[in-house]
């Protein structure tokens, strides 16, 4: 059986998701968060705020405690044209879209696997994570 590497970088979606408590991903953010290293880049971060700071008045407070759960990363390292290459073509990913070649690059740059629930990043050949598989081989299997 896989298992995650020591460090997830965490996509944007995860920390909305957190925030906005949809789900179980801020329990999953501090539990997971005990037993791995997450890592994120300001980028990740701003487009976090940005999305909630859209839709929770009280944002603020929140998004700190959820930043404080992960090392953030400046967005300035390298080979994100090459991660925004891959993505733009990585198979059957349908959209092309090259938003999170920054997630990929921060994830080449730390040997990472990546926190997410978009496909595109395993489309392109790298490890990905959904919050369920994450939970089920970190927290119930040991």
């Amino acid at each position: 059986m896989n298992v995650p590497s020591s460090i997830l970088v965490v996509d944007a979606a995860i920390l909305i998701r957190a925030v906005l408590g949809r789900g179980r991903e801020l329990g999953s953010l501090v539990l997971i968060g005990e037993v791995r290293s997450l890592a994120v880049s300001t980028r990740i971060v701003e487009e976090a705020v940005k999305v909630i700071a859209s839709r929770r008045r009280d944002w603020a407070r929140p998004v700190e405690v959820a930043i404080d759960l992960v090392t953030v990363y400046p967005a300035d390292f390298p080979d994100v044209e090459v991660a925004a290459e891959r993505l733009r073509l990585a198979p059957q990913s349908g959209n092309g879209t090259t938003s999170d070649d920054h997630v990929l690059a921060l994830a080449w740059l730390l040997s990472a696997d990546i926190w997410t629930h978009d496909r595109d990043f395993a489309r392109a050949g790298w490890a990905t994570w959904s919050s369920a598989n994450l939970r089920r081989s970190l927290l119930e299997d040991g």
